[in-house]
């Protein structure tokens, strides 16, 4: 029995901590994203079982954001000393186009203009219908679903597909 217990051990072992959790199935997608210091950030309020789904997927206790730091964004150090850009409200992508110390910005609001940085603007808004891990990968999202469908993320306004 402790033979056949052991390959899933080692398979659960293999498979990275994602650096945060979007919850979209049936709601309005709800972003939970883990910080360096320890623990993750919620940019909506979760309820008890979306907030003990996240905690257990990240490895890290759950905190609210702080919606009035967010306005009009916010900046996240993310695990491997990447920082994105958080956007609550549409006046806000301004601002975080400006900000030259992120790599790329999470929105919530559909954008519409690119970064004249050229910093990739990820809408999380449209996602929906899923829940999705969300990985880093050198500066480039990468969504899995509840199936295990994995796949880059396209940056919004886009004008070819990735």
């Amino acid at each position: 029995m402790a033979l056949q217990i052991a390959p899933l051990i080692a398979l659960e072992r293999r498979r990275p901590v994602p650096d945060g959790v979007l919850f979209a199935v049936g709601r309005t997608p709800q972003l939970v994203l883990a910080g360096n210091n320890g623990t993750a950030l919620s940019y909506a309020p979760l309820s008890n079982f979306l907030a003990s789904m996240a905690e257990l997927r990240m490895g890290k206790g759950i905190e609210p954001a702080e919606q009035a730091r967010c306005l009009p964004n916010c900046k996240l150090e993310l695990s491997k000393g990447i920082s994105a850009s958080i956007v609550l409200k549409a006046k806000g992508l301004t601002a975080a186009c400006m900000d030259l110390e992120t790599a790329f910005v999470l929105t919530s609001v559909t954008p519409r203009y690119p970064c004249y940085s050229r910093k990739p603007i990820y809408n999380i808004g449209q996602k929906t219908g899923y829940n999705y891990l969300i990985f880093n990968n050198k500066n480039k999202l990468q969504l899995i679903n509840n199936f295990g469908s994995s796949r880059q993320a396209c940056p919004a306004l886009q004008p070819h597909l990735c």
